[in-house]
């Protein structure tokens, strides 16, 4: 009997051991810790993962209010304090959301809520609660706000750029055809040449809002950080005036990022400058790179995903910034200059990070300085050489073909006829979507030269019913702004081959020379390519049909680890791979999620969907969650997957 009592209370402790790993395991996954407040002693006592919320050793805590000094920050002890008071005053729980300060320097965001626990009488004698680290839902709240700001702005801008681009058309083009006929007066020609200049200084501009805004696509190519930030450094200087001590502290060998190089130096020049506002009496400014491996828990604190980046950290010794300004720099028309300031320049830079793939980080104490960390991905290639331009002999554009030009704009339509005619082109015109047509169902037309915003019946539409009814029309979309919903709808091989305005006669007359001459053509483009990933044949097949249907080109693959080699390879060839679908499940192979990851770490900007047969599932309902861009569900349904590979890719 006494040794059946033993072995039963041997059990009893090991599933009491065994339940308090598993809780204490749960709140580590949850970020959750628990806590009891004994009110008569004033002291606390806390389960494991508040220690590791806290970032406090146990040798440090005694169970007093002395870790509120310890750990919350400074601009939240009052209002802790304050909530314990009420607490024994009203005998109620206070939910409370505050900051701490990590050893590190860090600030995470925490909730803490209870219950209060009476005795007999009815007397308060304890509370009993928990403490979670909503730092990361923080996070995303933040991000959801400042992107639907950019967004509202974005409409704003986007709307204006088209109009602007417009003029700038008129002013580049009529420039040109007056540069050609004013050649032998050499004073004129000059006057002309600082049109075009002034001209295509606001062309950048408007390219620049406009990728701020996220409506058109920036000049991604893979750079040389170190040869940017040297190349940039005379200028800086300059800029900085002699007050401010400008240090490069690069690291040997860094590794190349892909980025619009315009924007970086866009970025690192508001960096500076805002960093010098902030240097009043002078000080210094430091640009320095490293090449950083983050974990999942790092890349979480930056907003991205694990993997490798660059980090370029701008560090000043100025006024710094306190907790209320650090948490709007990068709002819209936010500054602290007062009329001299327009707030756009580190939304600027916010915008551009994210278009890049990747993240910023600011730390920053009052009185003492600030550091802004941007965070690029890492690129598998080795940096791009950008071959010299070559001056265009526009004799040598010429032709007789016929062509097609449509817009609703009635200048444009005649700033065409005034660039194309001159060559020997014969020019028609249409105001809109239907008298194209029209004139297509009467006319022999090589090209087709169209607007993309028109009422009605926009570019897409058109194109979209030329190449259906007149295949061997050749086509052209000209546009000053796209929107990304128009995008959706439209042609991924037309949207690649877009046309930017403003552009200049030149410009036009070497695409439209191109396209005739075959060299370029709507359908010469390679079609986007999609690797599935199944391990059932009979679904890859199905995927393949629907894909090959749609007009993607498709690999495929019966496990994550022959998925990550073929994607491996892809990056040393000219064409990558597009856009990746994997199965979410494989049974004694490689998964979907592990899969993502490996290949994040080999590009962490691949477009990556989940594929599964059911939509309930934790990588399906929050896919960005485990590093995917989209989720498809396996109902095979050709317009659902049509829709998720353009928003993956646009």
């Amino acid at each position: 009997m006494h040794q059946k009592t033993t072995e039963d209370d041997v059990r009893a402790d090991d599933a009491l051991r065994e339940t308090r790993q598993m809780l204490e395991k749960a709140q580590q996954i949850a970020r959750v810790g628990s806590w009891v407040w004994d009110i008569r002693s004033q002291k606390f006592s806390w389960s494991e993962e508040m220690f590791r919320i806290f970032d406090i050793a146990k040798d440090e805590f005694d169970g007093t209010n002395r870790l509120i000094d310890l750990a919350v920050h400074p601009d939240d002890r009052g209002r802790v304090l304050a909530a314990q008071r009420e607490i024994q005053a009203t005998c109620k729980p206070v939910p409370l959301e505050y900051r701490i300060v990590r050893k590190d320097g860090s600030i995470a965001t925490v909730f803490a809520n209870g219950e209060c626990v009476f005795d007999d009488a009815g007397k308060l004698v304890r509370m009993v609660g928990t403490c979670q680290d909503v730092s990361l839902q923080k996070h995303h709240e933040e991000q959801i706000r400042r992107s639907q700001k950019m967004d509202a702005l974005g409409k704003l801008t986007g709307g204006v750029a088209h109009d602007y681009n417009n003029m700038l058309g008129v002013i580049l083009g009529y420039a040109g055809l007056l540069q050609d006929a004013l050649a032998n007066d050499p004073k004129l020609s000059d006057y002309i040449k600082e049109i075009q200049r002034a001209a295509e200084r606001g062309a950048t501009l408007s390219r620049k809002l406009l990728s701020f805004a996220s409506h058109t696509a920036t000049k991604e190519a893979v750079s040389d950080l170190t040869a940017v930030l040297t190349s940039a450094q005379d200028l800086l200087q300059k800029t900085l005036t002699p007050r401010i001590t400008l240090t490069l502290d690069l690291v040997p060998d860094v590794w190349p990022i892909n980025v619009d190089r315009g924007d970086l130096q866009d970025a690192i020049l508001n960096l500076s400058i805002n960093a010098m506002h902030a240097m009043e009496l002078g000080g210094n400014l430091t640009l320095r790179t490293q090449n950083k491996q983050l974990n999942d828990r790092q890349s979480k604190s930056v907003g991205v995903t694990a993997g490798d980046y660059v980090v370029l950290s701008v560090i000043d010794t100025g006024c710094g910034m306190d907790a209320e300004t650090l948490g709007r720099i990068f709002d819209p028309f936010f500054t602290t200059k007062g009329a001299q300031g327009a707030g756009l320049g580190l939304s600027m830079v916010y915008g551009f990070v994210q278009r890049s793939g990747g993240g910023i980080k600011v730390k920053s104490i009052p009185g003492k300085g600030s550091v802004f960390s941007l965070y690029f991905p890492r690129h598998a290639r080795l940096p791009s050489v950008v071959p010299p331009a070559h001056a265009v002999d526009v004799s040598l554009l010429r032709g007789t073909e016929t062509i097609l030009v449509v817009d609703d704009e009635p200048v444009l339509l005649r700033l065409a006829q005034e660039m194309l005619a001159p060559q020997g082109y014969q020019v028609l015109t249409a105001s809109n979507g239907a008298d194209a047509l029209s004139t297509l169902s009467k006319e022999s037309v090589d090209l087709l030269l169209s607007d993309v915003i028109m009422p009605t019946m926009d570019g897409y539409q058109l194109a979209a019913k030329v190449a259906q009814l007149w295949p061997s029309v050749k086509i052209q979309l000209l546009s000053g702004f796209v929107d990304k919903r128009r995008l959706e709808h439209g042609n991924l091989q037309l949207d690649k081959n877009l046309l930017q305005k403003p552009f200049t006669m030149e410009e036009l007359l070497v695409r439209v020379r191109a396209l005739l001459d075959g060299g370029l053509t709507t359908s010469s483009y390679d079609k986007p390519t999609v690797l599935v990933m199944d391990d059932d044949e009979s679904l890859r097949e199905l995927f393949q049909i629907n894909l090959e249907r749609l007009g993607y080109q498709v690999i495929l693959s019966a496990d994550g680890a022959q998925a990550a080699a073929q994607y491996k390879e892809s990056l040393s060839k000219a064409r990558h791979i597009d856009a990746v679908i994997l199965d979410v499940s494989v049974p004694g192979g490689m998964g979907g999620t592990e899969t993502a990851r490996h290949i994040l770490s080999l590009n962490p900007r691949a477009k990556l969907i989940v594929s599964s047969g059911g939509s309930f599932g934790p990588e399906m309902t929050n896919y960005r969650e485990y590093g995917f861009s989209g989720a498809i569900e396996k109902t095979f349904n050709r317009e659902h997957i049509d829709r998720v590979i353009r928003d993956v890719l646009s």
